[in-house]
Parts: C-alpha cells; structure tokens; sequence
C-alpha cells in the first residue's frame, strides 16, 4: 500500500483493510479534509487543543517556543480483559476483536483525560509524551500515559505576554505598596489610641 499525503488538514492515499486475525485483506483509497470549528459545547467531555509530542524539545525553526513548564503529568485508566476468562464456547475473533475495540476505547480515554489535566494546570501541550498498554492477568488492562505539562507560545507572543505580565505585577505592587501603607497607618492609630 501507498502512504498518503498530510498537509493543511488534508489526509488523502491508499491505506490498507486490516483484518484482526489475518492480518492486511486490501487498500482502501480515501481523501478526507478537516476543519476544526471550535469547542464551543461546555458540556461534552472534551479536551480540545491540547498537542502532544513525543520528543522533549521543539525544533527552534518551529516558530513555537516554551514560555512555561507546569510539571509532570500522568493519567491511568483500568478495564476489565475481555480475554482473561476466556469462555469455551466464545469464538476467539469475536474475543479478540472485542480486545481489539477496547484498546482502541482505552487509548481515547487515557489521552481525553491526560489532556483535561493540562487544560486545568494551564498548559496547552504535552512534551516527552508516553503512553503504554499493560494486561495484568485478573487486574485488566491498564493504560498508563505521562509526559511534561507545558504552555506553547508563538516567538512574537511571547514579548507581548511578558509586557502584560510586568505591566500587571507593576500594578500589583502599586497597589498592594499603597495598601500597605494605608493598614500600616491605621495599625499604628489604633495601637497608640490603646494606650
């Protein structure tokens, strides 16, 4: 089989028909285009715009640089193996592709919820990131996914922000130095109009 072609949302070639148990059966030819519109439902369990990379550093031609690393972040998600007590009668493709359906599931979760944790710490990405499979006999199957929590920004964002992060820790110690002041004074009046 031909591989296809990535570019601008576009995915489009010939990619093979695999069977779970006889392995490829034939190519399909597909051209699909994505468009993301938004994640605009507050509702749905998502968690939109989180990237994830493999590798621990960006390439400097990239254009994005870390403008901030949160922390390590990891996520677990435990299910019961369709395949450990394994029925007689039960036919071993219906078995196996229920395995099949469940990694695909488990995958999906482990990664939704890994990155809802970085939305919550404030990054958008994840660097070094890892994700592995263990069937555990009568504990199931775990999927277990890690890596560094950072916030990915533009090289011309990032003069911007730290303009507005100076401008506002400014204005903090504005007025939290006039505050002080202001209490100061008063803690004063009140300990000499105790005695």
């Amino acid at each position: 089989a031909t591989g296809g072609g990535l570019s601008s949302g576009t995915i489009d070639g010939w990619f093979p028909l695999y069977d779970t148990l006889g392995g490829v059966r034939g190519e399909l030819g597909l051209s699909i285009k994505l468009t993301f519109i938004g994640d605009e439902n507050p509702f749905r369990d998502s968690s939109a715009g989180v990237q994830l990379f493999p590798f621990s550093e960006l390439d400097p031609a990239s254009g994005y640089t870390v403008s901030h690393v949160f922390g390590f972040v990891e996520e677990l998600v435990v299910a019961d193996d369709p395949e450990f007590e394994w029925i007689a009668g039960q036919q071993s493709r219906t078995s196996h592709e229920t395995r099949q359906t469940l990694l695909y599931l488990l995958d999906a979760s482990v990664r939704r919820r890994m990155c809802k944790k970085v939305l919550e710490m404030g990054g958008n990405a994840v660097l070094g990131y890892y994700q592995a499979f263990d069937i555990e006999g009568d504990s199931g199957i775990v999927a277990r996914t890690f890596g560094t929590c950072v916030l990915l920004t533009r090289r011309g964002q990032i003069e911007s922000q730290e303009k507005q992060i100076e401008m506002a820790a400014h204005h903090r110690r504005g007025a939290s130095g006039d505050d002080g002041i202001a209490n100061s004074t008063s803690m004063r009046s009140k300990l000499l109009r105790s005695y």
